[in-house]
């Protein structure tokens, strides 16, 4: 069985190829058609750790860890509106989304979802994994 830091980590790439994608493009249409795809799995990734995850590890001793993934998840949620608004007004701009969504995904990857394979049971890792495969698969 996968973990969940594989699981994640997939996720990530998926988000990382998605982003570097979108600087690809030049056609104002396809690239407002792309932007969506990626706003839209940003979120769906947000949805797996914020009602899944946190919903099954959510103690006191990691609210410290829980809270600065949510607050990153809010600042990129802004990102993510500033760069449509931009997109709107004929032009992408995504360095701050990139540079924040690097450094929450090093955290994730190194601290986060190690803890959540070493500290959850199985049977909670099964309901992450199964709940956050409905929702992330193509």
């Amino acid at each position: 069985m996968q973990t969940i830091t594989q699981t994640m980590l997939q996720e990530h790439g998926k988000i990382r190829s998605m982003l570097m994608e979108l600087e690809r493009i030049s056609d104002k249409q396809q690239l407002k058609k792309q932007f969506n795809k990626f706003k839209w799995t940003l979120e769906k990734h947000f949805f797996v750790e914020e009602k899944v995850i946190f919903s099954i590890y959510n103690d006191e001793e990691n609210r410290n860890n829980l809270d600065t993934v949510l607050k990153e998840h809010k600042d990129m949620i802004l990102l993510i509106q500033k760069a449509e608004d931009a997109l709107d007004e004929g032009y992408l701009e995504l360095l701050d989304l990139k540079t924040i969504l690097e450094c929450h995904a090093i955290f994730e990857t190194d601290i986060l979802y190690p803890k959540l394979d070493a500290e959850l049971d199985q049977e909670q890792r099964s309901l992450i994994l199964d709940r956050a495969s409905e929702i992330i698969r193509e």
